[in-house]
């Protein structure tokens, strides 16, 4: 959906800016081009206008004064007046229109992940905290992270910034923002994709709801991802508004308040839900609410911010290792998965009927020691194949995957890789994921491997 959305978007602009003129900055902060595409635009043409300028402000010659006061103020002037004339040409704008487009949406819709991908190209990239803030300008800044990083750099007085050091801020952030339930927050970052739909005449005020999925799955706020799904399969609705989309984040806080609220007695006051006549297949998530429920009225009430789990349940995705890393090559070291009691099965959908998103995950999914038996086939089987068709080109990296992701076990890479095979859509494949390969493993998400094992699964559904 990402790429087709970006597709559409970009195909809108080339109309009405198309690739047979060249374009100045006040073309960016102008109709048709949206804000937040147009920041990437005029940054885009500032770096290259400081390559361009870099020879005049910094000439130099033996045979002239180059440092006369005369000579500096000239050519500080010629810089400025190119400043002003500055455009993008005409042969190289629709490569950097459609690089501002797609990355400008992948940020909105995965901000850390793109942020990551976007800066460190190379694994051994590493910027100085200006040369930081230089890329991050690209971007509508990310909620707070000027200030994290600022005092990252104080405190351990780094000279320069390498991905694993922004993955770790990162992170830090996302579980402030989840525990605070940031509405605003997320709404500065998801929001621009409205002001971006809003130029196709499809979607006008609204946004395809698969792109506020992909966005509070990414943030792992597992309840707005829910209510979106849901909203999604069981109402038909497809696009979504900007005020839709607060009602329903006050709605999950205001459960998630009330869920914690206890009365002196020792028991919780009913949630909504609690109030509410369940499903007759409730959803799992729905279910672990109202065992945290349970437990509070019964007087074994969990500390705040903690919630009823499953084994097959997808933590949010920076929860997964904040109880201290496990290396992935020592299995002896990964605790047990806690026992829950599970949700009743969903009958069997009926034939053509379309199974609901958040129902296919009611149940418990297979762990991957299951997987593995069902991988053994695999054993027999072209692996290159398999890998090819899951991963493409990203297959060449299995010695990467399988140290960094799998602890050395090619029965459970293979095994992960059939179940991925067999994978319907994109939402199931990223339960498995996160569940069977990050969480299980205890994988840092935004290393390289995990970022680039998952964008290669991923890839296959945006083809589709």
């Amino acid at each position: 959906m990402l790429r087709r959305f970006a597709d559409s978007i970009l195909e809108v602009l080339l109309e009405r800016l198309p690739p047979t003129d060249s374009y100045s900055r006040e073309t960016f902060g102008r109709e048709p081009v949206p804000e937040a595409i147009g920041r990437y635009l005029s940054h885009s043409l500032q770096t290259r206008l400081d390559v361009e300028v870099a020879p005049i402000l910094h000439f130099s010659s033996d045979w002239i004064d180059t440092e006369h006061e005369s000579i500096r103020a000239a050519a500080e002037e010629l810089a400025d007046r190119c400043a002003e004339r500055a455009k993008i040409p005409q042969e190289e704008w629709q490569a950097t229109l459609e690089r501002a487009v797609r990355n400008t949406i992948s940020y909105h819709a995965r901000p850390a992940r793109t942020l990551l991908d976007f800066l460190f190209a190379r694994p051994d990239d590493r910027y100085t905290p200006a040369g930081i803030d230089r890329k991050l300008a690209f971007f509508v800044p990310y909620p707070q992270l000027a200030e994290r990083l600022a005092r990252h750099v104080a405190e351990t007085d780094a000279e320069e910034v390498d991905r694993a050091a922004l993955a770790s801020l990162l992170t830090q952030i996302d579980r402030d923002l989840e525990e605070k339930f940031d509405l605003d927050a997320w709404t500065k970052l998801f929001g621009p994709m409205f002001d971006i739909a809003s130029i196709h005449p499809e979607y006008r005020d609204e946004v395809p709801i698969a792109l506020a999925v992909a966005f509070f799955r990414d943030k792992g706020i597992e309840s707005v991802e829910v209510a979106l799904e849901r909203l999604h399969e069981m109402q038909r609705v497809d696009t979504l508004s900007l005020d839709r989309l607060r009602s329903i984040l006050r709605e999950s806080r205001d459960t998630r308040e009330r869920a914690f609220v206890v009365s002196p007695e020792g028991a919780a006051e009913e949630t909504s839900l609690a109030r509410s006549p369940a499903p007759e297949h409730a959803d799992a998530r729905v279910a672990a609410a109202r065992l945290t429920a349970e437990s509070q009225a019964s007087g074994r009430v969990p500390a705040k911010g903690h919630t009823a789990s499953r084994p097959d349940e997808p933590v949010p995705l920076w929860k997964q290792f904040q109880h201290g890393s496990v290396h992935p090559s020592s299995p002896s070291s990964r605790p047990p998965a806690p026992q829950a009691a599970s949700p009743p099965e969903p009958p069997a959908a009926s034939a053509g009927e379309r199974k609901p998103l958040w129902m296919r995950y009611a149940h418990v999914a297979p762990r991957a020691q299951d997987a593995v038996r069902d991988g053994a086939g695999a054993q027999g089987r072209d692996l290159a194949r398999l890998e090819a068709a899951v991963l493409g080109e990203a297959a060449r990296d299995r010695p990467l995957y399988m140290r960094h992701l799998f602890g050395g076990s090619q029965a459970e890479y293979e095994g992960i890789l059939l179940r991925l095979s067999r994978a319907a859509s994109w939402a199931e494949a990223s339960r498995i994921l996160a569940v069977d390969v990050f969480r299980r493993n205890h994988v840092d998400i935004y290393s390289d491997a995990a970022v680039s094992f998952t964008n290669a699964v991923e890839s296959r559904f945006e083809e589709a």
